[in-house]
């Protein structure tokens, strides 16, 4: 081999195509050298190496090593039977701070509905970072509430965005004391769009009139007050696989 770079010269450097994968050893033997080796500081070495097609065998073991070096390094990531999974606190008066005005000033009047309050989310604005190539899905709900004062249990309905079927339907109660409850979500992962968290209007009269008051435009109905109800939390667990 040839220790000068002159790409047009066919001969093969020192170690050129060897690969970069390898381990090196630098001898200074004191015989060759007549200087106090002891006085080298450093050693720089420069490499010049391009990448090759490595096959499928080598890309899938790339893969594997990635998502696992990447699921380590986000915090709050954890990986579960090949997957990745995060979980995630949402206080839906902030992070959906539009939607939890509308709730408060928009009465449902839809067939059936008239009277309801209604919460609508998309989680596709709040997933985190999950390493995988496989679509991010919603393995599982908790849902708490936050009074002004002493707390209530507030039966609410979560219309769950169902991949394979129908959205379903989920009544649940939220308990007064701000333990988070879990939703019954099954085995199946659920989408991510047109979540719904629904307060009927059954619900709303039962509470009392000491934290509702009547819809301003419509007294007939009454509304949950914005200064009694705080804050309804989210507690998502967001799953995504590992494909390769």
């Amino acid at each position: 081999g040839q220790f000068d770079l002159n790409f047009r010269d066919e001969r093969f450097l020192p170690f050129e195509g060897a690969g970069v994968v390898s381990r090196w050893r630098i001898e200074l033997p004191h015989e060759t050298n007549r200087f106090d080796v002891g006085t080298i500081t450093d050693v720089i070495l420069q490499l010049s190496y391009m990448a090759r097609e490595g096959g499928a065998a080598l890309g899938a073991a790339a893969k594997e090593a990635a998502f696992d070096a990447m699921a380590a390094a986000v915090e709050n990531v954890v990986v579960d039977a090949g997957n990745a999974v995060a979980r995630r606190l949402i206080l839906t008066s902030q992070v959906f701070a539009a939607e939890w005005g509308t709730m408060g000033d928009e009465l449902d009047m839809s067939s059936g509905n008239e009277g309801d309050q209604v919460l609508t989310l998309s989680l596709e604005d709040v997933v985190p970072f999950l390493p995988g190539q496989d679509e991010v899905e919603v393995a599982g709900v908790q849902l708490a509430a936050r009074w002004a004062d002493q707390g209530r249990d507030l039966d609410v309905k979560v219309v769950v965005p169902s991949k394979s079927a129908t959205s379903e339907a989920i009544d649940v109660t939220v308990f007064a004391d701000g333990t988070p409850k879990d939703l019954p979500l099954g085995a199946t992962l659920e989408a991510l769009s047109s979540w719904e968290i629904r307060i009927k209007r059954a619900t709303i009269a039962a509470l009392g009139t000491a934290v509702t008051e009547p819809w301003p435009t419509n007294p007939a109905y009454r509304r949950i007050r914005a200064d009694a109800l705080l804050e309804l939390f989210l507690v998502v667990d967001f799953v995504r696989a590992r494909t390769v």
